[in-house]
């Protein structure tokens, strides 16, 4: 019994040392195999180079998983066009595998892989947007069919993947296919799908919605209900509801007029569309919800200005209106003072304005006796006029600023601040920008960074950003500052204000008119 038992002992000691000499083997021949496909994969073999992903993304042969590692290699092999690679690369960026999630790069990589001819994934991508698993493959599809990609241009089939994301709960897709139906002229299609995303607080679907139920388009009509739907959009920034809105409450268009209301929407669509820019013209220089001023009538009508027949019927039909009245005498001196630097004929006609007890006729004056260049220079008499109109008019304060500011017979800088500050509170928009420069550069006024881009802002809503003051909001969004709401655009907000070039429409429009 003991020497059987010592052969059975020295047999299971001679399987177990075989067995574990089997596994050292194998482990050898996987890390020998590793070694040579690394090798491979160094050497630019773009399907060693994938297989090695594959290893280190599944923690396979001998291989620790490592998905940062697997992204390495499968780059490389992306970077030699392999579909398949690119395809594993796009959804690594999909998920967030290894790397931060970034959907836009992986629908790039997406549509990268299917336009060179990965059909497999498109089949893939289709089968998780119909299981309703994914609106991302969904949006991704659309675009596929609606760009082109691997395939003719195909609308409906866009439409269908679109519908897809829309039915999935994708407020944008919602939208957008709600848009793509308007656009076809199945209003009442489009209706509810603007309502999904317009009541998830999409702006402007918030319009849309507003829009066809304020005109009974594709629906009943519902002038009150279209009414605050539009003003949700408004409230939110939205240029074309506050356009809408502020046409509406000036005519008194399906609801009663309101004025005040009127022209508080135009101010907030009037930096960006053209007829409410022309129609807050119009209230300024009829006094209408505001107090008359000539200067800015024609500053945001040379807002509404871009050379167009209808936008030259516009302003002829204006000055023909106007046959030679106050206000084109007005225009005509600013063009005769800061186009032909004529005093004396801008002195003239400013005077004509003054005599019909239009407060802009005597602070022009006022501020071509404060000249220089003029002959009849009087600085002093010029202070005494432009004193009588501070209380209504933002421009004289403006120009008091700058005489005590810069006039070094009358120099003042308590005065000028005083003055600066009493025209940035009556919104004059070259004040505003005055002042944010101080804040900027810390000359005049102590730096406050974070002031100086809330002023910038407010004036780019008013159209009168210099192209050094769009700089100095460019170095704003730079900062990061509180005051900017939308930092999280500052790439193309820096971009945009870089490249700025401010052009004064004024002098554009007079010339272009022939009114002189």
């Amino acid at each position: 019994m003991k020497i059987s038992y010592l052969i059975i002992c020295m047999v299971v000691s001679l399987s177990l040392e075989c067995q574990a000499q089997n596994k050292k083997d194998k482990t050898q021949v996987q890390q020998d195999t590793v070694a040579i496909i690394t090798e491979k994969a160094e050497k630019g073999d773009v399907n060693a180079q994938y297989l090695l992903a594959q290893w280190y993304f599944n923690g396979f042969q001998s291989v620790d998983k490592d998905q940062q590692k697997a992204i390495y290699w499968w780059d490389k092999a992306a970077k030699q066009k392999d579909v398949n690679a690119i395809a594993r690369l796009a959804e690594c960026y999909q998920y967030g595998y290894g790397v931060s999630p970034d959907s836009a790069y992986a629908a790039s990589l997406y549509e990268s892989a299917i336009s060179r001819g990965n059909e497999e994934l498109m089949n893939q991508l289709d089968k998780r947007a119909r299981q309703g698993k994914e609106i991302f493959a969904a949006m991704l599809l659309r675009d596929v069919y609606q760009k082109g990609i691997r395939t003719k241009t195909d609308q409906n089939k866009a439409d269908e993947y679109l519908k897809m994301a829309a039915q999935y709960g994708n407020i944008q897709s919602a939208f957008l296919y709600g848009l793509t139906q308007y656009n076809k002229k199945n209003k009442s299609e489009a209706l509810p799908w603007f309502k999904t995303a317009a009541d998830k607080g999409h702006n402007v679907a918030n319009f849309m919605y507003g829009l066809q139920l304020f005109e009974g388009d594709g629906t009943p009509k519902d002038v009150v209900k279209g009414i605050e739907y539009m003003d949700r959009a408004a409230k939110a920034g939205n240029v074309a509801a506050n356009a809408e809105l502020g046409r509406i409450f000036l005519n008194g268009e399906g609801t009663d007029k309101d004025i005040a209301k009127a022209v508080n929407y135009l101010k907030n669509a009037a930096f960006a569309n053209k007829m409410a820019a022309w129609q807050l013209g119009n209230c300024y220089k009829d006094g209408i919800g505001v107090n008359k001023d000539y200067e800015m009538a024609a500053h945001w009508m040379a807002a509404s200005f871009d050379d167009g027949k209808d936008t030259r019927d516009r302003i002829n039909k204006l000055l023909k209106d106007d046959n030679g009245g106050h206000f084109t005498n007005y225009l005509r001196g600013v063009y005769k003072l800061n186009i032909d630097n004529d005093y004396e004929k801008a002195a003239a006609f400013f005077k004509k304005v003054e005599k019909a007890k239009v407060n802009g006729g005597a602070v022009m004056g006022a501020w071509i006796l404060a000249n220089k260049d003029y002959k009849k220079y009087d600085p002093k008499k010029a202070v005494k006029t432009l004193k009588k109109y501070t209380k209504t008019s933002p421009q004289a304060n403006y120009f008091l600023y700058e005489i005590y500011a810069n006039d070094a017979n009358l120099s003042d800088k308590q005065l000028a601040d005083q003055y600066l500050d009493k025209a940035v509170e009556m919104n004059h928009p070259k004040a505003i920008v005055a002042l944010a420069d101080m804040y900027m550069t810390g000359i005049g006024k102590n730096m406050d960074t974070a002031k100086a881009a809330e002023l910038y802002l407010t004036a780019e809503k008013m159209n009168a950003l210099t192209d050094n003051a769009a700089q100095n909001l460019a170095k704003c969004y730079e900062m990061k500052l509180s005051t900017i709401t939308d930092v999280d655009q500052a790439e193309q907000r820096i971009k945009y204000l870089n490249n700025y070039k401010p052009s004064d429409k004024l002098y554009i429009m007079l010339s272009k008119v022939s009114m002189i």
